[in-house]
């Protein structure tokens, strides 16, 4: 059956207008906004088996594979995008983005500090850096063709850097207590293996370079922070649901110290493979549990956006990314270096909510 729900207030036909910051800017915000792609990220998280690569596949290739194989490593994927609101005009301009998509490893098999650094919505960079206003784009002398900062792109594993994101060059140690680790050297800093008291210390940046190395090389991401959270679980398993819910608080827990955070990441509960059997009662208990859980959750000031989707199937996954991007370009703060175009006024700054104030229960 369908189940639908409604626990905030709907925002009034967003999309016969588009983005309401961009409104604040004039009528031709929304056409130069169309013109460009824009970066966008979103990071899944749950527990093993939850469906998060299923769901990425579904997204990103339209395909679903059989055979589980378990997330080892934070991965990367992308996707473009051209999205608009259901009832917008079909004249309307479209939102173009380029969607950076991070699988993560099952939640309930993370470290602590794996954990943590997930949480921050700029891991592994520090603010500061993430901040920073991107490169703009050149244009080629020959065609007179603008060329991206960004793009082309590696889609193959990167090698490990050779540089800190202080822009210092670091060393790899291969002997004594501190071997595989790096260092940049620098004096001032007191980073390398003997200068502290000969017991060795990193610099800041080095520390977090360190953990920016997977297995698979240095973790090199485009977006310049996490904007969505995906908290992906099995609607057919009551033991998956209570493993995500438990990620989820833990996530609004760390969420809630970083105050210095204006704008924080939208949040999404997705309860995935609602094909392998919709008529059990742990499926509709789990999805009644899970109205009432963001009932709950808006009234204590978290905002949480649920669906329920099916990537075998492929029901109900387009809508959820179209809905997840168009949230998003309503959020600027989260993914405009400059919120609302250079020289806006101070009017302009005011945050607007996602379009997601709504919370779509819908399985078809």
């Amino acid at each position: 059956g369908v189940l639908t729900g409604c626990c905030r207030g709907q925002a009034s036909n967003p999309a016969a207008t588009g983005s309401p910051a961009l409104e604040m800017l004039g009528g031709g915000a929304e056409a130069a906004l169309a013109k460009k792609r824009t970066l966008l990220r979103i990071t899944l998280l749950g527990p093993a088996r939850g469906g998060k690569t299923s769901l990425v596949n579904a997204l990103v290739n339209n395909a679903f594979h059989e055979r589980y194989q378990p997330t080892e490593d934070t991965t990367l994927s992308y996707v473009s995008v051209s999205a608009q609101e259901e009832d917008a005009l079909p004249s309307a301009p479209k939102f173009n983005a380029l969607v950076e998509i991070e699988d993560t490893r099952a939640s309930d098999k993370m470290e602590l500090a794996e954990c943590h650094n997930l949480t921050d919505p700029w891991w592994p960079r520090p603010e500061a850096l993430a901040m920073e206003k991107p490169p703009r784009a050149s244009i080629v002398p020959e065609t007179g063709r603008r060329c991206s900062a960004f793009l082309p792109f590696s889609m193959t594993d990167a090698p490990t850097g050779k540089f800190n994101d202080e822009g210092s060059r670091v060393v790899r140690c291969e002997t004594g207590m501190w071997v595989g680790k790096y260092f940049c050297y620098i004096r001032e800093k007191q980073c390398g293996p003997k200068e502290l008291d000969g017991a060795g210390r990193q610099c800041k940046s080095c520390r977090r370079f360190q953990r920016s190395l997977t297995a698979k090389g240095e973790y090199r991401l485009i977006a310049r922070q996490r904007m969505a959270y995906v908290f992906v679980f099995d609607a057919t398993d009551k033991s998956s649901y209570l493993q995500c819910l438990t990620c989820l608080k833990e996530h609004f827990q760390e969420s809630s110290k970083r105050t210095e955070i204006k704008t924080k990441p939208l949040v999404y509960l997705v309860g995935s493979q609602i094909d392998k059997d919709p008529d059990r009662s742990v499926f509709h208990d789990v999805v009644a549990h899970m109205r009432g859980f963001v009932t709950e959750q808006a009234e204590q000031g978290n905002r949480v956006s649920a669906q329920l989707v099916s990537a075998m199937t492929n029901r109900c996954v387009p809508k959820l990314l179209r809905t997840i991007v168009m949230d998003l370009k309503g959020m600027e703060p989260l993914w405009k270096v400059i919120p609302h175009g250079e020289g806006a006024g101070e009017e302009a700054t005011k945050q607007i909510a996602p379009s997601s104030e709504r919370t779509d229960l819908a399985a078809g």
